[in-house]
């Protein structure tokens, strides 16, 4: 689907703005998804780590999105990762948590998405 794609890709396209910007969404790329609230920003200025989530009240979304890796120092820098064994199940409870909490229903319309490289 044409439309879903270039919605995805203006999400993916707002974490690489500046994390005030993406606050306010008022960066260029947020000019084409209206109606969206942020609710959690950061951008982890060591790593080079930039991700948000919010709530698009005219679709019904909860989207979490994760900026690429923009350079080569930083594709090093994701390399130094060491894969680790972990118990998720709190992960799930906050998701659940949140969802309620903002009235839509954890299996309804959430999308998970990153950026990629540009």
């Amino acid at each position: 689907d044409r439309e879903a794609a270039l919605l995805m890709l203006n999400f993916s396209r707002v974490t690489y703005c500046d994390e005030p910007a993406i606050q306010n969404w008022t960066c260029p790329a947020c000019g084409n998804l209206p109606g969206f609230e942020a609710a959690f920003v950061s951008h982890e200025r060591w790593r080079h780590v930039g991700c948000y989530v919010g709530y698009d009240k005219s679709r019904d979304y909860i989207v979490v999105a994760f900026r690429g890796t923009e350079y080569l120092a930083n594709w090093v820098q994701d390399l130094e990762y060491i894969k680790m064994d972990g118990d998720y199940q709190e992960c799930d409870k906050a998701a659940e948590k949140a969802a309620l909490e903002s009235g839509v229903d954890s299996g309804d319309n959430a999308w998970l998405g990153g950026g990629a490289l540009s």
